[in-house]
């Protein structure tokens, strides 16, 4: 597997194996700070200090917020959060649509038309309005989060999942197992998903990207992860709420973090749908 992998890096264009590198080290680099976060953060990310709304500098790098919390405790443990909600957004989207597309593709007629009917509804929504609708009704916290922004994303998943079970399934090798008398589980299980496994792949690594903006932006408006918990969006509202007092590197460094990691992922994402050339498309 990783033999081809490099084998195909190799033969891409510079352009292509540009954007792989660059946005795999900018991954990483963000998942090294949340692993490490408890080596790189001076502070705990729920100390509060006498030294409030502080600027960058020696004693505290990113500077403080209205609490005196050190900035860049809270940047590294919201690491962890953002990231893992985001990645159980995008567990749950990629269950729920790579499961739905399988069957409706696979077995067609009334099941197809309604599961279709339905995931047309929700793909008519924007994913962030869908996710805000999926907070509200499930209330704020780092589950129900994740749960929503999951649902949010469902459709993009189902669509890519029922078009490439319903070309497989008109493959001959599909016939031969059939014809030999294998069950329609273990032919949607053993020879139809596998075949769709890397252009699920690569639209997962886009929707994380999504995923990363819904999650913050749930934060942000307050239905996502709830303060103090250390998370992204959360800090980048409190931020706007002291810009007024000139309190810029409050607001600043969540953003950046925000904008790192979607840029990371989109350009590692585009990197490996053309090395792979999947034809992978964004909702």
């Amino acid at each position: 597997m990783f033999s081809e992998i490099g084998r195909k890096f190799k033969q891409s264009t510079k352009s292509d194996r540009v954007l792989v590198s660059v946005g795999l080290v900018l991954v990483v680099g963000v998942i090294l700070l949340g692993v490490f976060a408890s080596y790189v953060s001076p502070h705990g990310p729920y100390d509060m200090g006498e030294n409030r709304l502080a600027p960058p500098s020696g004693q505290n790098l990113l500077g403080t917020d209205y609490l005196g919390r050190d900035i860049l405790s809270r940047i590294a443990y919201g690491t962890r959060i953002s990231l893992l909600v985001a990645a159980l957004a995008a567990s749950v989207s990629l269950v729920l649509g790579a499961g739905l597309g399988l069957f409706s593709g696979y077995f067609g007629g009334h099941l197809d038309r309604v599961i279709g009917l339905m995931m047309d509804a929700l793909y008519s929504f924007p994913v962030i309005v869908l996710a805000i609708m999926m907070a509200v009704m499930l209330g704020p916290g780092v589950t129900n989060t994740a749960i929503g922004v999951g649902i949010a994303l469902t459709p993009s998943y189902y669509r890519v999942t029922r078009s490439l079970v319903l070309s497989v399934k008109e493959r001959g090798f599909i016939e031969g197992v059939r014809a030999i008398g294998a069950g329609d589980l273990y032919t949607m299980g053993h020879h139809i998903l596998p075949n769709c496994l890397p252009s699920l792949a690569v639209l997962a690594s886009f929707n994380m990207a999504e995923g990363i903006i819904s999650v913050a932006g749930l934060g942000f408006i307050g239905l996502g992860v709830q303060q103090p918990t250390p998370e992204w969006g959360a800090d980048l509202k409190i931020g706007r709420d002291v810009l007024a007092y000139g309190a810029w590197w409050v607001s600043l460094f969540p953003g950046l973090m925000i904008l790192v990691m979607v840029l990371g992922v989109n350009m590692l994402s585009e990197g490996a749908n053309a090395l792979f050339k999947l034809g992978v498309r964004r909702r």
